[in-house]
């Protein structure tokens, strides 16, 4: 996670960057079915699903139980 200072550290840029390569598959699949074919609405969508990924990580606590399917609900949300 993101250091108190506010700045992540290398390795949380590195963590970051594998969660949302992998969940890029996941949130383009979406994407192709809510676009209708419209290609830039798809590149939009897209972009917001990723924006999710990046605030549901920052948000997750162990608490919520496992971080794939807490993402997945910030992506549907965003």
């Amino acid at each position: 996670m993101i250091s108190p200072e506010g700045a992540p550290s290398r390795d949380d840029e590195a963590a970051l960057e594998n969660h949302l390569i992998a969940f890029l598959p996941l949130v383009r699949r979406w994407a192709r079915r809510l676009c209708g074919g419209d290609e830039a609405f798809r590149e939009d969508l897209i972009q917001e699903g990723l924006v999710g990924i990046l605030k549901g990580i920052q948000s997750f606590t162990p608490q919520r139980g496992h971080l794939a399917p807490f993402l997945e609900t910030c992506v549907r949300n965003r």
